[in-house]
């Protein structure tokens, strides 16, 4: 098993080991709309809302959820495969040793000290230094093609990621498998990153985990119309979190604060429809799937929690 950050496009990437045409674009959304949040989300099986992994700052394995949790490469080396990274699999300051037999360029270190390490790439796709692992055997390898959040770049007046809309949540996925997957293959259910870990799990089939918070994507992956009555589910902060359904993105922050949206009509995101009694009905079948707890923030590197988290925390904890 090898997980590569390999800053690249897709076509790319698929282009150069040849399974770019029996490949199956799904639209994903993050676990959360930033790097290490949504990364821990992807690796653990565990959402932000449970984990208390809310912002890049927040070490993930000092969450007491995620202490001793174990991660998509350590489930498959405990099941005799040979985990190997590279990049940022997890975001920069916290990489995770246990996670690896081998990670370049160290298992402390998640990206070399040189971008363009001399005499790479070995493998022969272009703009690939620092993803040298070489040609893969299509027919007995699973690929996922994957981006951890969106980016904005100016729509809604916004830049980067850190929001709940659609260009800083909606992602990327791609799953390429033998006897999986059909050429020019292409899904719209919602889904979500955090699908990765248990769909691997269930198409390698490895012991099931209870505690992944994900569902399997293989009934996607095997028909890509297959009903699918599951929205996808975005957290930023603490008590802020993002239903996207296939129409439908409705939003509801920790001051209760709420904001709606007609994909169909409104791809991005202008008029906001959460006020408008009309719409009652569609908030309310988009609101079940809220988490009904939050947990607290995992304290930062430096000790310390944000006054914005700690404030919105108690005010939700005064209205319970």
């Amino acid at each position: 098993m090898s997980t590569i950050d390999s800053g690249l496009s897709r076509r790319d990437f698929l282009k150069g080991i040849g399974v770019a045409a029996v490949s199956l674009g799904l639209p994903a959304w993050s676990a959360g709309a930033a790097c290490n949040p949504s990364r821990a989300a992807l690796m653990t099986g565990v959402r932000p809302w449970t984990s208390g992994v809310y912002l890049n700052s927040n070490p993930w394995r000092r969450s007491p959820v995620l202490k001793n949790a174990v991660t998509l490469s350590q489930h498959f080396k405990a099941h005799g495969y040979r985990a190997m990274g590279s990049g940022k699999i997890y975001h920069g300051r916290f990489p995770d040793a246990a996670s690896w037999d081998e990670y370049w360029p160290s298992q402390t270190q998640n990206r070399p000290n040189d971008p363009e390490p001399k005499g790479r790439p070995l493998n022969g796709i272009p703009r690939t230094s620092h993803f040298d692992w070489g040609p893969v055997d299509a027919d007995n390898t699973i690929i996922v093609f994957w981006a951890d959040h969106g980016w904005h770049l100016g729509e809604k007046l916004h830049w980067r990621k850190f929001a709940l809309w659609e260009e800083a949540t909606h992602n990327p996925m791609m799953f390429v498998g033998p006897g999986l997957t059909k050429p020019g293959g292409r899904c719209r259910r919602p889904v979500n990153l955090i699908d990765i870990y248990p769909t691997l799990v269930d198409v390698c089939g490895l012991t099931p985990k209870a505690e992944l918070e994900g569902v399997s994507l293989k009934p996607l992956l095997l028909n890509p119309q297959a009903k699918w009555d599951r929205p996808s589910l975005t957290t930023y902060g603490w008590g802020n979190h993002s239903v996207r359904s296939e129409r439908w993105r409705y939003i509801r922050y920790s001051d209760g604060a709420e904001e709606l949206y007609d994909h169909d009509a409104d791809e991005m995101e202008w008029t906001n429809l959460a006020l408008d009694p009309k719409y009652a009905r569609v908030k309310k079948d988009l609101a079940k799937w809220l988490p009904k707890t939050d947990a607290p923030e995992i304290v930062r590197g430096k000790g310390k929690r944000s006054q914005v988290d700690k404030s919105a925390q108690k005010k939700k904890q005064k209205k319970k």
